[in-house]
């Protein structure tokens, strides 16, 4: 019961961390490819 627990949470943070690369990732490259540099 407490393993299971403890992998949903690692699953869920692995979820979360390719979700925040993902679109930090593309928010970056909006920023940089609407800046004048």
């Amino acid at each position: 019961m407490f393993e299971e627990t403890k992998f949903r949470d690692k699953m869920l943070k692995t979820y979360y961390y390719d979700m925040y690369l993902h679109y930090g990732y593309k928010m970056i490259r909006d920023i940089i490819s609407r800046s004048p540099y």
